[in-house]
């Protein structure tokens, strides 16, 4: 049986520290060159842009995405294409769903599907020659779509619109790059500590509290994944879009129309406010249950 991938935690480590190397290399992949993205962020670009759609958790589920894109009428160019990460496995086209997707000009923020693929795909790549069967389909990958999950970032800004994309969530009180990297694409739940701060819950060590929205009280409205359980959530400062297509439920979009009668969305504070009431969500069904309920992938 093919033993489990090493995981290598992502901690606070800074480019310049002197083990930041040997980390790399035990971790099995690289950092993007940035952690924290932003987009939107010039003029031109902000004024060309007439809606920014953004897509749930798709899990290789490309008939289903491209079924979505067709349903929202995605144009490229007028539309910002974004995801929320876990754009690999569990279904079945992994591959072709990042190939559609880089071809779209799309982005993402890193799931930790996506990051576990790419770790894989290095640890092939430096001649482990057994890998886990659910990520064994990495050794069909092309350098280049390595790279572009590679070069995922773990947010995604809007700063116009105090807007925040994130895979897993954001511990309440902890600024946003001080917030460790595996929380970011993993959270879903919070407990407090003996002192009283919040930290994630281990479910795998039977830790559970309340959802990490219940508690975010952050400025930034928040869009994010990786919680299927839960389905769609709603909230006044967040909004989860992991709607669980890969086990035969639906896949999501959340679309922000940017053209505003009462003039340029982008900086507009009313838009601003109403930002959860400006949310169209469109959904299409799954094609097939492609992975068992709540499967989890596992690793060290």
């Amino acid at each position: 049986m093919p033993s489990k991938l090493r995981r290598g935690g992502y901690g606070k480590l800074q480019r310049d520290d002197h083990a930041y190397p040997e980390f790399l290399t035990d971790a099995g992949r690289l950092l993007p060159p940035a952690i924290h993205a932003t987009t939107l962020t010039t003029r031109e670009h902000a004024e060309k842009t007439k809606r920014i759609v953004i897509v749930g958790d798709v899990h290789g589920c490309l008939d289903e995405m491209q079924e979505l894109l067709q349903k929202v009428n995605f144009t490229q160019g007028p539309d910002l294409l974004l995801f929320n990460g876990d754009m690999v496995n569990k279904g079945p086209h992994s591959v072709k769903v990042i190939q559609e997707v880089r071809k779209l000009g799309g982005m993402s923020v890193r799931g930790n599907n996506d990051d576990l693929a790419l770790g894989a795909w290095e640890a092939w790549h430096r001649g482990k020659t057994e890998l886990p069967e659910k990520v064994a389909w990495v050794k069909g990958m092309p350098k280049a779509d390595a790279d572009w999950l590679r070069s995922l970032p773990w947010t995604i800004n809007i700063p116009d619109l105090k807007l925040l994309m994130v895979h897993g969530g954001l511990v309440p009180e902890i600024p946003l790059h001080q917030q460790s990297l595996q929380t970011l694409f993993t959270l879903r739940e919070l407990i407090q500590d003996r002192h009283g701060a919040w930290r994630m819950a281990q479910d795998k060590e039977g830790e559970h509290g309340p959802e990490w929205t219940s508690i975010y009280n952050g400025h930034d409205f928040v869009i994010f994944g990786h919680d299927s359980g839960r389905g769609l959530q709603r909230g006044p400062r967040s909004l989860g879009l992991d709607t669980g297509c890969v086990y035969g439920n639906v896949l999501t979009a959340a679309i922000i129309d940017l053209t505003n009668s009462t003039g340029p969305a982008l900086g507009n504070a009313q838009f601003q406010g109403d930002l959860i009431e400006k949310i169209k969500l469109v959904s299409v069904k799954s094609h097939h249950q492609y992975a068992p309920s709540c499967m989890r992938l596992e690793y060290d």
